[in-house]
């Protein structure tokens, strides 16, 4: 763990100074009080914060977690997955330093733990945008609708900079914790993303099939958090957590799954057990690295969608299937039939069978399965 010296600032000190420190290029102050941490102060949260001319650093910082020195890796790991850039290193009360999430990344590459993947497997997709006068309040809520760490913010159209879950949680917290709720509503509302910025910093794209030790060494590079996945267009947002929570072990396979829309995300989690119970099983006969299921809704007759799937999982081999259907829960269990019957197929012929035999399907289809057109109950 590179541990470096922390610029801290004393809790009793005055918003202004706070404010003088990060304007002069500091991205994150620790805060003390009586010698001992209280907290984090951010560019990005400092610069937004409404305050009176008295207002002490105290009031306006953040008790994000600390770190240790005999810490495992995996601990580290998770304790930035929450999505700070740089964390205090604290023991029996007493500041150690402070450590940034790309030199995490770095410890991770140099052991060889960021997996064998392209950026176009991880990043998130589509890129979404909000515009820089829009409110911290709008920017929250379009994340929740998402489900979301990061927006990219423009100016006129132009890309202009990346806004994180972190970056405004401070400014949502302050307001929920100190006012009514209707004034906390207002509040959150008159803070706009362009005063979070202090500059206009410039995004940086990177190919869709660079991997993901290249995206780390051009993020510590740049100096940058994020980076554009780009293929004569925008395709989507690779950041340092996506490479981080990648990076730490899992119980399950990776599975991504793109292209619910809003009523389809109700059935999310049943999609996504199913989708995982197939993995599972999967497992036992090929590695996964990881799994990206597809849902696209096509053709309309009357108040119905006819549903494609795609079904992609890489390891020893990549292998890709696809099911149409009108009801998207028996195009699930058409999708993943088939790949359970790809994968075996695979297996024998590699023991120089020849595989007829079928599998049965996990999926449980009930009646009256979701489509477009269906109310919700």
């Amino acid at each position: 763990m590179d541990i470096q010296p922390a610029k801290t600032i004393n809790s009793d000190e005055k918003f202004e100074k706070a404010l003088r420190i990060i304007k002069g290029g500091i991205t994150t102050l620790v805060v003390l009080k009586d010698g001992k941490y209280a907290g984090i102060v951010t560019d990005k949260a400092l610069t937004s914060m409404q305050h009176t001319s008295e207002a002490k650093v105290i009031s306006v910082c953040w008790k994000a977690p600390v770190l240790t020195r005999g810490m495992e890796l995996d601990d580290i790991t998770k304790r930035f997955t929450e999505g700070y850039r740089e964390l205090a290193v604290v023991e029996k009360g007493e500041l150690i330093g402070t450590v940034r999430h790309l030199d995490i990344l770095n410890e991770l590459k140099e052991q060889g733990r960021i997996p064998k993947k392209r950026v176009i497997e991880l990043m998130s997709s589509p890129l979404v945008t909000m515009d820089i006068d829009s409110s911290i309040a709008q920017a929250a809520a379009l994340m929740r609708k998402n489900s979301i760490h990061h927006l990219v913010v423009t100016d006129n159209s132009k890309y202009v900079g990346i806004i994180s879950t972190a970056d405004i949680q401070p400014l949502l917290e302050k307001f929920k914790d100190r006012l009514p709720m209707a004034t906390e509503r207002k509040g959150q509302q008159t803070i706009s993303l362009r005063s979070v910025f202090l500059s206009s910093p410039e995004i940086y794209n990177i190919r869709k099939s660079v991997h993901l030790t290249e995206a780390v060494d051009e993020m510590t590079k740049r100096g940058v958090s994020a980076l554009v996945v780009y293929d004569g267009k925008p395709l989507g947002l690779i950041h340092a957590i996506h490479i981080l929570r990648a990076s730490l072990p899992s119980a399950e396979p990776p599975l991504e799954i793109t292209g619910l829309t809003i009523e389809e995300k109700e059935m999310r989690d049943d999609i996504r057990r199913e989708c995982l119970n197939t993995l599972k099983r999967i497992s036992k006969v090929m590695p996964i690295e990881m799994a990206r299921l597809t849902v696209k809704s096509h053709s309309k007759t009357g108040s119905k969608h006819k549903y494609s799937l795609r079904f992609l999982v890489s390891g020893k081999h990549t292998l890709e299937t696809n099911a149409f259907h009108w009801k998207l829960f028996s195009a699930l269990n058409d999708v993943l039939h088939e790949m359970e019957d790809r994968v075996m197929k695979v297996k024998d012929k590699e023991k120089g069978k020849k595989s007829g035999r079928k599998r049965a399907s996990s999926i449980r289809i009930h009646t009256g399965e979701l489509y477009p057109g269906k109310p919700m109950g």
